[in-house]
């Protein structure tokens, strides 16, 4: 968020995230997954939640054909056995050799995730992606989380900025 401010005469230009301006974003709750975040107030849900006993997706679109997708859903027994820490690891090696870029542990309200950035061409136009992925408790379930913002290349500097705001926001319940 841009505030143009007048101070002895010299106007200013402050950046401010949106998530230091409480009025300004909207809170996201999804309680039976035991998780929160903040959006800035202008971005809007893209239809109604997919939502089944296992699993949660929704997608929100923000300015400049921005989306932003955060899916979750239960860990379930048939899947590795691997604690929360080494499916973290796991993640990162797999991503490494993948075509992932700016790859790197991010932990976010005690949850360690594996942020990175992956690009897409479409209709002749290349977006990037950034994407965090993890696991968390909550509830009693252990649960897999991905949050992933795709806009075009030439916006990713302003929107990288407000897709960490975002990532910043999550609030975990036990």
């Amino acid at each position: 968020m841009k505030i143009l401010c007048c101070l002895f005469g010299i106007t200013l230009l402050l950046l401010i995230p949106f998530s230091a301006a409480a009025e300004q974003s909207q809170k996201v709750v999804i309680k039976e997954k035991g998780i929160s975040f903040s959006l800035p107030a202008d971005w809007k849900e893209e239809g109604e939640p997919l939502n089944s006993a296992n699993s949660w997706a929704q997608r929100w679109l923000g300015p400049d054909n921005t989306k932003l997708f955060v899916f979750i859903s239960d860990y379930r027994p048939n899947y590795r056995q691997n604690s929360i820490a080494e499916e973290a690891q796991l993640t990162y090696e797999e991503k490494k050799r993948s075509d992932a870029r700016d790859l790197r542990f991010l932990e976010l309200n005690r949850v360690k995730g594996v942020y990175y950035r992956t690009g897409l061409e479409f209709g002749g136009v290349h977006y990037e992606m950034m994407h965090w992925d993890a696991q968390y408790l909550s509830h009693n379930q252990r649960r897999i989380i991905e949050v992933s913002l795709s806009c075009q290349s030439s916006d990713l500097p302003k929107y990288q900025e407000v897709y960490l705001a975002i990532l910043n926001s999550l609030k975990f319940a036990g």
